[in-house]
C-alpha cells in the first residue's frame, strides 16, 4: 500500500459498538490503507481483547495502540489525553478519524428522582468528557491543516480561538427507530471530498481527504424518553456541540457527523430491560424487540457508520440515524 496511513481513534473501544467500530475500521479501511488504530477505554483487559480480535483479521498494515484511560475522571482527563496523543503527529497521516463513542446509560429514573451524584457522573462522562475528547482531537490535527495551508497557499478555514482554550493543549446502544428529519438544519455546504478524490504527491493526496469526527449519538438526542432524562440531555448536548463545531469549521478540512447507531443488542440494552428505574413501557418495548430479533447487531451498525465516513455523503454537522 502506498501513500500516507490513516489515523483512526476509537473511544469506548473495550466492548460493544466501540469494539465493532475498531474491527470494522480495520476490515473496511485497512484493506485499502495503512493505519494507526488508537483504542481508548477504561478497561485495559477489554481493550486487549479488542486488539487481539483485530490482530487475527489479516491486519499486517495496521499498527494498534492501546491506551487505558478513565474518560469519566475529569481531574485527570487533560493529562490522560495529552499522554495518549503524545506520540502522534497528524502531519504523518493522510486522514485522521475520531469515533467519539465512549459514554454511559447513567441512572435511569424519573427526573425528579435522579441523585446528584448520578447526574454529575452522567454529565462528566457523556457531556464534558465527550466534548473535551473532540477538542483534543481537533487540536491534534491542527498541524496537518496548517501544513496543507502552506502547501496550497490558501486559507485553511481554521476558526479563531481565544487564549487559554483547548487549542493550547498538545494534543451506546439505543432506543427505537427513526429520528425526526428536522433534527439538523445546517447551512448548505460544498459537496464533500471522498476517497476517490485527489492524486499525485502525498501532500496533495492528504489535502484531498478531510478529517472526520464521528459523535456517537442516539435517537434519545432528538426524542425524549421517560426516565432517561440525564441520558437524553447528554446526547442532545453532544449533538449540539458537534453541530456548532461543524458550523465553525465549514471551510476547513474537517467533517463532523452525529451518528445514532440504533437500538443495539449489547450489554447496555440488557441493562435497560432489567432496570427497575426504567419506564415500564420502555422495558416492555425493548423486551419485545429482543424477543423478536429486532435489535440491531453492533457489527451491522458499525459497518454503516464506517461506510458513511468513507463515502462522506452527508451534510457536515448532520444527525444521521442507522435507519435513515
Amino acid at each position: 500500500m502506498s501513500g500516507l496511513p490513516w489515523l483512526v481513534i476509537v473511544t469506548g473501544a473495550s466492548r460493544g459498538l466501540g469494539r465493532c467500530l475498531a474491527q470494522e475500521a480495520v476490515r473496511s479501511i485497512g484493506k485499502d490503507h495503512r493505519m494507526t488504530l488508537l483504542l481508548m477505554a477504561r478497561s485495559e483487559s477489554g481493550l486487549m481483547e479488542t486488539a487481539a480480535s483485530i490482530r487475527g483479521m489479516n491486519s499486517e498494515d495496521v499498527t494498534i495502540e492501546v491506551q487505558p484511560v478513565d474518560l469519566g475522571n475529569l481531574s485527570t482527563l487533560e493529562t490522560s489525553l495529552q499522554n495518549a496523543f503524545s506520540g502522534l503527529d497528524a502531519r504523518h497521516y493522510q486522514r485522521c478519524v475520531l469515533f467519539n463513542n465512549a459514554g454511559s446509560l447513567g441512572e435511569l429514573a424519573p427526573a425528579m428522582d435522579l441523585s446528584f451524584a448520578g447526574l454529575r457522573e452522567a454529565v462528566d462522562l457523556n457531556i464534558t468528557s465527550a466534548m473535551w475528547v473532540t477538542c483534543a482531537f481537533v487540536n491534534l490535527i491542527l498541524p496537518r491543516w496548517q501544513q496543507q495551508q502552506q502547501q496550497q497557499g490558501g486559507d485553511s478555514g481554521l476558526a479563531e480561538r481565544p487564549e487559554g482554550g483547548a487549542g493550547q493543549q498538545q494534543q451506546s446502544g439505543d432506543a427505537q427507530q427513526q429520528p425526526n428529519s428536522a433534527d439538523s438544519q445546517q447551512p448548505q455546504q460544498p459537496p464533500p471530498p471522498t476517497e476517490a478524490g485527489g492524486s499525485g504527491s502525498e501532500g496533495a493526496a492528504a489535502a484531498s481527504m478531510p478529517d472526520v469526527v464521528v459523535n456517537i449519538s442516539s435517537l434519545a438526542a432528538v426524542k425524549p424518553f421517560p426516565t432517561w432524562a440525564a441520558y437524553c440531555a447528554g446526547k442532545a448536548a453532544r449533538d449540539m456541540f458537534h453541530a456548532a463545531l461543524a458550523a465553525e469549521h465549514r471551510a476547513s478540512q474537517l467533517r463532523v457527523l452525529s451518528y445514532a447507531p440504533g437500538p443495539l443488542d449489547t450489554d447496555m440494552q440488557a441493562r435497560i430491560r432489567a432496570a427497575d428505574g426504567c419506564a415500564p413501557e420502555l422495558r416492555a418495548f425493548f423486551a419485545t424487540m429482543q424477543r423478536d430479533g429486532a435489535l440491531v447487531r453492533p457489527s451491522e451498525s458499525a459497518a454503516r457508520c464506517v461506510r458513511l465516513v468513507r463515502e462522506g455523503c452527508w451534510e457536515c454537522g448532520a444527525h444521521v440515524d442507522f435507519f435513515d
